[in-house]
């Protein structure tokens, strides 16, 4: 094979995988604004606190109505880039619940404790 046949085919072959990479880097962009609005319902959700651990699962599946283009719905790295986004943001979602409760617990149990020390003085 000569020089310029060979540069030719290595320059078109970086060209392609670049081209190739910035798509691939669009769709997961676009996966990842979508699942932004992807909520579970009240049934799924109680699914999804029994099994955790379990990102593909097809309660994170991507729909028609979340979806920015219905042509995405057939990319299988749009598909598997909403799951993680939406999985990631529904676990960080309740978790903050959980912190929630346990603040509130740990205030309302400072509040008691401060509350009997005050008793306890009075009654001196």
């Amino acid at each position: 094979m000569s020089k310029t046949k060979l540069s030719t085919t290595i320059i078109v072959l970086l060209l392609f995988n670049q081209a190739f990479c910035q798509s691939t880097d669009s769709v997961r962009k676009a996966a990842i604004n979508d699942s932004r609005n992807f909520r579970l319902s009240e049934e799924n959700l109680r699914k999804f606190k029994e099994h955790r651990d379990n990102a593909s699962s097809d309660l994170f599946k991507p729909t028609p109505s979340v979806a920015s283009s219905i042509s995405l719905l057939n990319d299988s790295i749009y598909v598997k880039s909403f799951r993680e986004a939406a999985y990631k943001q529904t676990k960080k979602l309740n978790a903050k619940g959980e912190h929630k409760r346990i603040g509130v617990l740990g205030y309302a149990a400072a509040i008691v404790f401060v509350g009997l020390v005050f008793l306890g003085l009075n009654q001196i």
